[in-house]
């Protein structure tokens, strides 16, 4: 079921329980109390719950605090998500543009006149790639925040490591730490495999 669905359904069971609670608030029950003596006559007792009304108004409150927390989670999560969407694409769409620029560069080399390239053109074109590559790690890190920028900066300049000594490196508190890596797996941006009684931690091939 998706996150829209539910969000519907939640508040639909958020305003019933505030048309109940507002209907016996508004319009409370009237109780008829019937009197035996010398005559028996009925007299009416106005604003008078019962037992029943009383249940009703506990299920409807109830009703209504957990329709609002679970619209609130419910509206969190999808947020996120929507959030996690973006970054993804933003991050597709830069490599995608980064592998044109090297594949044209790369093609112009080629069909052009190779026996004419010296050695000084041969380094000055590892330097433009390797000019391109950190452009593109740049713009890369840019996308990232906080915690986030500070674990790929880490594992750019020191290459894989455990969770432990990532801890140590960026000093981030442990759960803190774990969430956030958490996020960026999920995001395709790290990768964390079993290491005997600990986890490792790498970049994955962007």
């Amino acid at each position: 079921m998706s996150s829209k669905v539910k969000i519907a359904i939640y508040m639909l069971i958020f305003i019933v329980s505030v048309i109940v609670l507002t209907s016996k608030f508004i319009y409370p029950p009237t109780v008829q109390v019937i009197v035996q003596g010398d005559t028996t006559y009925v007299q009416e007792v106005p604003n008078v719950y019962t037992l029943y009304d009383c249940m009703l108004m506990v299920l409807a409150s109830f009703s209504l605090c957990l329709s609002t927390t679970l619209i609130y989670f419910t509206v969190r999560d999808l947020e996120l998500s929507e959030k996690n969407n973006v970054n993804k694409i933003d991050l597709s769409d830069l490599n995608e543009h980064i592998g044109k620029i090297v594949s044209s560069k790369v093609d112009d080399k080629i069909n052009g006149n190779t026996d004419e390239i010296s050695n000084f053109e041969v380094e000055n074109e590892l330097k433009t790639t390797e000019n391109e590559e950190k452009l593109r790690m740049d713009n890369f890190i840019k996308i990232l925040k906080g915690n986030e920028k500070t674990i790929v900066k880490i594992l750019m300049d020191h290459g894989e490591m455990t969770q432990s000594e990532l801890f140590e490196r960026t000093k981030i508190p442990k759960s803190t730490l774990s969430r956030t890596l958490s996020d960026l797996e999920v995001r395709g941006i790290v990768l964390r495999y079993e290491h005997g009684i600990s986890k490792k931690v790498k970049l994955n091939k962007l």
